[in-house]
């Protein structure tokens, strides 16, 4: 579990079990902020739980679905939020509270997001748990910056 405490209505950090974790709240809530000053301005306090029903080490979205849940309590654009926080496309933030399956599309200035029907795929689909969780943040930074092979002749 991890926890920690923020001073209102400045947002900085009181008390926390984890800087890694505090530094990406604090970086999460001041993008919220500049979408939505008022946003945790006049309050005394909050006691705010998420709970996850599954190993947050799974990385099954976790991220995606916090940001996603804030931008509504904050009543932000879940998409502008992660675009100011992330280099990755939205998928996941569009997923986060997408009812059915969906076929997403990036390129756009805001990735969108079609219903799919998945009845049919549902008996031949299998999803194995590598014991692994990928950084994503870190993962699109170093396919963003590889340098692609090409042959420019033979």
């Amino acid at each position: 579990m991890v926890s920690a405490e923020i001073n209102l209505p400045d947002l900085s950090v009181f008390k926390s079990e984890s800087q890694k974790e505090a530094s990406f709240l604090m970086k999460v809530l001041g993008e919220v902020r500049k979408l939505n000053p008022s946003f945790l301005k006049y309050r005394n306090g909050y006691e705010v739980k998420t709970l996850l029903n599954y190993p947050q080490k799974w990385g099954l979205g976790s991220s995606s679905t916090f940001i996603s849940n804030l931008a509504q309590w904050a009543k932000v654009d879940a998409m502008l939020l992660n675009k100011a926080i992330s280099e990755g496309s939205g998928y996941d933030i569009a997923c986060a509270t997408a009812k059915s399956p969906i076929l997403s599309r990036s390129g756009t200035s805001s990735p969108t997001g079609t219903k799919l029907a998945f009845i049919h795929l549902l008996a031949t689909v299998c999803i194995l748990y590598t014991l692994t969780k990928s950084r994503i943040p870190q993962k699109v930074s170093e396919i963003l910056n590889r340098t692609l092979n090409t042959i420019t002749g033979i």
